[in-house]
């Protein structure tokens, strides 16, 4: 009975010194081989900590980096929105040069037509300054020059050579005149011409008389004599 009593007693104490006493703690855990494995957890659990602050900071770093990630983007976003309006505003004044480039074109007819009413530029300087205009309306900048005979005094009321300008291509035929001032009698003349040119040739030519200043009584007599004119200069609305 009593070593029943005893080893109650023990048990109590033991249990007691357990709790209470570190050192005990750590003598007991080593006589039983545990104070290996306490010691292998306690280090468990430090390396565990140390990867949950290194986890923690890289998840920091992480989300400065997406938040810097999303501030390029932003960035980018801007820029490429610049860009595009850059690229608008290029094409705008693209548009303006070439507009621009067209009316110092234009300026430059204008002035040779003047110059030539005044005598200041040949016949030949001022086709050469309508050259672009017969271009654009023909698709063909290059001229002949025919002369005709005119026997039975068709286009002046006199027997005469005839000179004209002519464009031929493919079965296309087309008299062109150059005028730095286009009148109706302009008109009766270059029409006159395409009946002598149909004379000769069997084929009816249009007629394009390519004009600087052109008087409206000039376009009354286009419009009944089959002609056509074409301003050199185009005059804005």
């Amino acid at each position: 009975m009593s070593n029943a009593i005893n080893r109650d007693v023990l048990k109590r104490a033991i249990l007691e010194l357990l709790r209470s006493d570190w050192e005990f703690r750590r003598a007991v855990a080593a006589e039983l081989g545990l104070l290996e494995i306490l010691e292998r957890l306690e280090r468990l659990e430090e390396r565990m900590a140390e990867h949950s602050r290194a986890t923690l900071a890289l998840q920091e770093q992480v989300a400065k980096l997406q938040e810097q990630v999303r501030m390029l983007q932003e960035q980018v976003f801007k820029l490429q929105e610049q860009v595009v309006k850059l690229q608008e505003q290029m094409a705008e004044h693209s548009k303006a040069i070439i507009r621009l480039e067209s009316r110092i074109v234009e300026l430059q007819r204008l002035v040779n037509i003047v110059a030539h009413r005044f005598g200041l530029v040949t016949e030949a300087g001022l086709k050469e300054t309508m050259k672009t205009v017969i271009e654009e309306i023909l698709g063909v900048g290059s001229v002949s020059k025919l002369t005709l005979r005119d026997e039975e005094g068709i286009v002046y009321g006199y027997p005469c050579e005839v000179d004209m300008d002519v464009v031929v291509r493919d079965t296309r035929h087309v008299i062109v005149e150059v005028k730095s001032r286009v009148d109706p009698g302009d008109v009766r003349i270059a029409a006159l011409k395409a009946k002598l040119y149909e004379k000769f040739y069997r084929v009816k030519p249009r007629v394009l008389i390519v004009g600087g200043f052109i008087s409206p009584k000039a376009y009354e007599a286009a419009a009944k004599l089959g002609v056509e004119i074409k301003p050199a200069v185009e005059t804005e609305a």
